[in-house]
Protein backbone atom coordinates (compact mmCIF):
# COMPACT_ATOMS: atom_id res chain seq x y z
CA UNK A 1 0.00 0.00 0.00
CA UNK A 2 2.87 2.32 0.59
CA UNK A 3 4.31 1.89 -2.72
CA UNK A 4 1.39 2.24 -4.56
CA UNK A 5 0.73 5.87 -3.04
CA UNK A 6 4.39 6.51 -3.40
CA UNK A 7 4.22 5.58 -7.02
CA UNK A 8 0.94 8.10 -7.24
CA UNK A 9 2.99 11.19 -6.01
CA UNK A 10 5.55 10.67 -7.86
CA UNK A 11 3.31 10.39 -11.09
CA UNK A 12 1.25 13.45 -9.70
CA UNK A 13 5.04 15.45 -8.92
CA UNK A 14 5.92 14.45 -12.54
CA UNK A 15 2.83 15.74 -14.11
CA UNK A 16 2.76 19.05 -11.85
CA UNK A 17 6.58 19.50 -13.14
CA UNK A 18 5.43 18.64 -16.68
CA UNK A 19 2.61 21.15 -16.57
CA UNK A 20 4.75 23.96 -14.40
CA UNK A 21 7.24 23.58 -17.55
CA UNK A 22 4.62 23.58 -20.24
CA UNK A 23 3.64 26.95 -18.87
CA UNK A 24 6.72 28.18 -18.31
CA UNK A 25 8.13 27.86 -21.79
CA UNK A 26 4.94 26.86 -24.16
CA UNK A 27 2.12 28.63 -23.21
CA UNK A 28 2.95 32.22 -25.30
CA UNK A 29 2.50 32.68 -28.62
CA UNK A 30 4.67 32.51 -31.07
CA UNK A 31 6.57 35.70 -31.45
CA UNK A 32 9.11 36.62 -33.75
CA UNK A 33 10.50 39.48 -31.42
CA UNK A 34 11.38 42.85 -32.40
CA UNK A 35 14.75 42.72 -34.71
CA UNK A 36 15.11 41.76 -38.26
CA UNK A 37 17.53 38.83 -38.39
CA UNK A 38 15.98 35.51 -39.90
CA UNK A 39 16.92 32.86 -37.07
CA UNK A 40 15.15 29.54 -37.73
CA UNK A 41 13.78 28.63 -34.46
CA UNK A 42 10.81 26.28 -33.17
CA UNK A 43 7.91 27.07 -31.03
CA UNK A 44 5.17 25.09 -29.26
CA UNK A 45 1.68 26.08 -31.31
CA UNK A 46 -1.81 26.54 -30.03
CA UNK A 47 -2.96 23.31 -32.11
CA UNK A 48 -0.83 21.09 -29.83
CA UNK A 49 2.45 20.72 -32.27
CA UNK A 50 5.99 22.24 -32.45
CA UNK A 51 6.26 23.97 -35.52
CA UNK A 52 9.50 26.48 -37.06
CA UNK A 53 9.10 30.10 -37.59
CA UNK A 54 11.82 33.17 -38.34
CA UNK A 55 13.21 34.67 -35.07
CA UNK A 56 14.13 37.94 -35.34
CA UNK A 57 17.09 37.65 -32.70
CA UNK A 58 15.95 39.91 -30.08
CA UNK A 59 12.91 40.17 -27.77
CA UNK A 60 9.91 37.56 -28.32
CA UNK A 61 9.31 35.20 -25.10
CA UNK A 62 10.36 31.46 -24.27
CA UNK A 63 8.44 30.03 -26.73
CA UNK A 64 10.98 29.77 -28.80
CA UNK A 65 13.50 26.72 -29.06
CA UNK A 66 16.93 25.77 -31.48
CA UNK A 67 15.38 22.15 -32.34
CA UNK A 68 12.51 20.23 -33.09
CA UNK A 69 13.81 18.04 -30.26
CA UNK A 70 14.30 20.45 -27.90
CA UNK A 71 10.40 21.98 -28.31
CA UNK A 72 9.17 18.41 -28.08
CA UNK A 73 11.00 17.72 -25.07
CA UNK A 74 9.85 20.88 -23.33
CA UNK A 75 6.76 20.83 -24.39
CA UNK A 76 5.52 17.15 -24.89
CA UNK A 77 7.51 15.19 -23.21
CA UNK A 78 8.90 13.26 -26.15
CA UNK A 79 11.74 12.15 -26.59
CA UNK A 80 14.05 9.28 -28.37
CA UNK A 81 14.49 7.57 -32.08
CA UNK A 82 10.55 8.22 -33.24
CA UNK A 83 10.90 11.79 -32.17
CA UNK A 84 14.49 12.52 -34.37
CA UNK A 85 12.80 10.81 -37.12
CA UNK A 86 10.01 12.56 -36.69
CA UNK A 87 11.47 15.75 -36.13
CA UNK A 88 13.57 15.32 -39.58
CA UNK A 89 10.47 15.08 -41.41
CA UNK A 90 8.92 17.97 -39.69
CA UNK A 91 12.12 19.89 -40.39
CA UNK A 92 11.90 19.21 -44.33
CA UNK A 93 8.35 20.16 -44.30
CA UNK A 94 8.67 23.09 -42.44
CA UNK A 95 11.56 24.64 -44.41
CA UNK A 96 10.01 23.88 -47.47
CA UNK A 97 6.79 25.78 -46.00
CA UNK A 98 9.07 28.84 -45.55
CA UNK A 99 10.72 29.26 -48.44
CA UNK A 100 7.37 29.48 -49.70
CA UNK A 101 6.10 32.06 -47.34
CA UNK A 102 9.40 34.06 -47.88
CA UNK A 103 8.50 34.19 -52.03
CA UNK A 104 5.11 35.28 -51.43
Amino acid sequence: MKAQSCLLLLLFLVALSNAQSLKKYCGFKKDPGRCRASIPKWYYSESGGCRMFIYGGCGGNANKFDSCAECMLKCMGKRGKKTKKLCHELTLKEEKKLKLNAGS
